[in-house]
């Protein structure tokens, strides 16, 4: 008997501990094992009633925020807002700064400013014009003169040959033929009112020269370099004969030589001639 009842009291004692921590670790794991929506619930709850809170206690949107926000309207076809505040901005420039401020059309209604009509020079306006332009020796469109460039190219080519061609040889045994090629250009330059001319040319002459009374007729190119009005000494000539023939050696040397001697200043005083009636023009 008295066993029994000791067992009942220690049975008591180790027991009573459980008791009370129980109601505690069911509330724990019932709190646990609430699902998912009614989490997701209490959330949306949250949010709800911060939504509902006055705009002034509010933070204000970041611009980077806000622009996003306009870039995702119009991309969903949302119209975006008109640009009334950055179109105020310029006209407040445009009317602050006058005629030196970049946006000046901003604030004089943009392009529609009507263009200048043409209209026709007077005789007076036409004659001063012309008078300027004469005294500078630069185009009408260039009246100050500064820098100008015109290309006489064409023009040099066809006098020059025509020079060349029509000019007699003295002696009669040395003969051009004809111009083969001309290669090169000729420019008239206005530099500050002054008038700036030059030519820069490469030939190559036909020729024919009889060498000694009674020899055959020999004929044969001739390279002429530097014919240039720069520097009208560098003049070089380079006479060969087209056949030549081990027989008539000597006369092929002889024919070479007066070529040479007989072109060099001729050609000389048909530069001088072309750069002066290039200056003239």
């Amino acid at each position: 008997m008295l066993v029994r009842i000791a067992c009942s009291l220690l049975r008591s004692i180790v027991l009573a501990p459980w008791f009370v921590v129980r109601p505690l670790v069911l509330r724990g794991a019932a709190s646990s094992s609430s699902s998912p929506s009614s989490r997701a619930k209490a959330r949306s709850e949250a949010r709800k009633s911060s939504a509902t809170k006055s705009p002034a206690s509010a933070k204000p949107q970041p611009k980077q925020a806000q622009a996003k926000a306009v870039r995702m309207e119009s991309a969903n076809g949302a119209a975006a807002p008109a640009p009334a505040e950055e179109k105020s901005k310029l006209e407040a420039q445009a009317t602050t700064k006058g005629d030196l401020s970049y946006s000046y059309w901003a604030g004089k209604g943009g392009g529609d400013v009507p263009l200048p009509e043409p209209r026709k020079l007077t005789e007076e306006e036409k004659a001063e014009l012309e008078r300027q332009t004469s005294a500078t020796a630069a185009s009408a469109w260039n009246a100050a003169g500064t820098f100008e460039e015109r290309g006489a190219t064409s023009w040099a080519k066809a006098r020059l040959s025509q020079l060349i061609r029509e000019r007699e040889l003295p002696g009669g045994d040395v003969q051009v033929v004809d111009v083969n090629s001309c290669e090169g250009e000729a420019n008239i330059f206005i530099v500050r009112g002054k008038k700036r001319c030059g030519f820069d040319f490469e030939l190559q002459l036909a020729w024919k020269a009889v060498p000694r009374p009674g020899a055959i007729e020999i004929r044969g190119l001739c390279k002429v370099l530097n014919f240039c009005s720069d520097d009208p000494d560098d003049l070089e000539l380079r006479p060969e004969v087209s056949h030549r023939q081990a027989d008539r050696a000597a006369d092929e040397a002889a024919a070479l030589a007066r070529v040479k001697s007989v072109l060099q200043p001729q050609l000389a005083a048909i530069l001088a001639q072309l750069l002066q009636e290039l200056k003239a023009k």
